[in-house]
């Protein structure tokens, strides 16, 4: 704890990063939790109602649905009577779209990441020149304690401590998410698949 305040700013600004980094990592994390879906139920349920000809159906379970791979699902049953080519383009943007859309939710965990060290090091060279500058000044007095040049030196070591602690604990939380953004991209991935061969299939195209 000593150590911690001895940072002084640049220790509290880097609490202030830890606490919004969590924060925002478990919302991204409970935001993609809820977007993750049953394929099979997703794809059994849209391939029974487009064999019984309800196109619109299938497209509001979709809705209703929700998630990455429900909307794939969703854009390839708009584009069902589509040509090959334009069906699949359709299907690598709409995936495209959605790994974008998630990847755009952890660029704030990675700036905090990228800028808590950097913090750190600030912090570090502040208490470095606090140090010299207080063993100049009581140089020329001939006053120089040990005292005098620790309080630099105990900010610059808790600035860079604190600036990698947080750093740490952001790349753990990234990849945590990412490992679950990775899920989602392979269910989108299987969605696009399948759809793509039950529709290329009807044509006679497979």
């Amino acid at each position: 704890m000593d150590l911690f305040l001895s940072g002084g700013v640049f220790a509290w600004t880097q609490l202030a990063f830890f606490a919004i980094a969590a924060l925002f990592s478990l919302m991204v994390w409970l935001r993609l939790r809820g977007a993750g879906v049953n394929v099979d139920d997703l794809l059994n349920g849209v391939k029974t109602l487009l064999a019984r000809g309800n196109a619109e159906e299938a497209l509001s379970q979709c809705d209703e649905t929700g998630g990455p791979a429900a909307r794939v699902a969703r854009a390839a049953v708009t584009h069902r009577d589509a040509p090959p080519g334009a069906l699949r383009e359709a299907l690598e943007a709409a995936g495209h779209a959605e790994a974008a859309r998630m990847e755009r939710r952890l660029v704030p965990l990675l700036t905090l990441g990228q800028v808590a060290p950097l913090m750190g090091l600030l912090g570090a060279l502040w208490g470095l020149y606090e140090t010299l500058a207080t063993a100049n000044a009581n140089t020329q007095t001939h006053l120089v304690q040990a005292v005098d040049l620790t309080q630099g030196a105990a900010r610059a070591i808790s600035s860079a401590v604190c600036g990698l602690v947080v750093a740490m604990f952001c790349h753990l939380f990234y990849n945590a998410i990412i490992t679950r953004v990775d899920r989602l991209v392979l269910d989108m991935e299987r969605v696009a698949s399948e759809m793509a061969i039950h529709f290329l299939k009807g044509k006679g195209e497979v």
